[in-house]
């Protein structure tokens, strides 16, 4: 189990189950919202808990903040992966 929380831990909720899809989003919807639990996906930042799987690649690379430079080695798209 999983738990995570918002920034000021007025919400808290518990993942059952293990996850997956990880990935690096760089939309600007996403870097706006980084950190909110509760959208379509849960934010693997807003958990209290190590979420024992780490990102397989980068996605939206083509809207990522222009200051931000990928430093890994993760696969990356402009888009959604093919």
């Amino acid at each position: 189990m999983l738990k995570g929380s918002c920034l000021c831990g007025a919400v808290r909720y518990e993942i059952h189950g293990k996850l997956s899809g990880v990935l690096n989003c760089h939309c600007s919807m996403c870097r706006r919202a980084q950190g909110s639990a509760f959208r379509t996906r849960t934010r693997v930042s807003a958990l209290d808990d190590e979420p024992g799987v780490k990102p397989k690649f980068h996605v939206f690379v083509g809207s990522k903040a222009p200051w931000y430079e990928i430093t890994d080695s993760l696969p990356q798209f402009e888009a959604l992966p093919p």
